[in-house]
């Protein structure tokens, strides 16, 4: 089931795509470019992994090897969409810090429906995408964390612009 969804892969190098134009005055090009340019390594790796699986043979003494390298995928992939979490410690904007935690929600939500399969894939990918996060907005400044929850309002009267 897991190596039957290649759609899934490309999605990961379109939405980062995506991403990087969205945060480009963030960030200077050349990390956009790296970024984007391990998309380009991992991705695929990964399809020439399915290349490889669906190509051996079936056997279900092997199922549990190709669920491990399947997992190993899965995991770099979340580990690369973890460091979006750092748009949180650069910017105190709580319009980055939301786009930045709905990108990695709806990356762990496909991850749901395309990893599930195999228990440690998704907790690879679902856990190296989201801690980075989660340690970002806990370590921000208190500002941006009181800006990205809606805390941070006007004084009392003022209105709104």
């Amino acid at each position: 089931m897991l190596y039957r969804t290649p759609a899934l892969e490309l999605v990961n190098l379109v939405n980062a795509s995506l991403v990087a134009f969205v945060l480009r005055d963030l960030f200077p090009v050349w990390l956009f470019v790296g970024w984007i340019g391990l998309f380009c390594i991992v991705i695929p790796a990964r399809f020439l992994d399915r290349w490889h699986f669906l190509r051996a043979p079936q056997q279900a003494e092997l199922a549990a090897g190709w669920g491990w390298r399947f997992a190993v995928g899965a995991t770099v992939t979340g580990c690369l969409w973890g460091l979006t979490g750092s748009v949180i410690l650069m910017t105190p904007d709580p319009a980055y810090h939301a786009f930045i935690a709905f990108v990695i929600g709806g990356m762990m939500a496909g991850a749901v429906a395309g990893d599930s399969a195999v228990l440690p894939a998704l907790i690879g990918f679902s856990a190296t995408a989201a801690l980075p996060l989660i340690f970002a907005f806990s370590h921000g400044n208190r500002q941006s964390r009181r800006a990205a929850m809606g805390l941070e309002g006007r004084p009392h009267g003022a209105k709104q612009d």
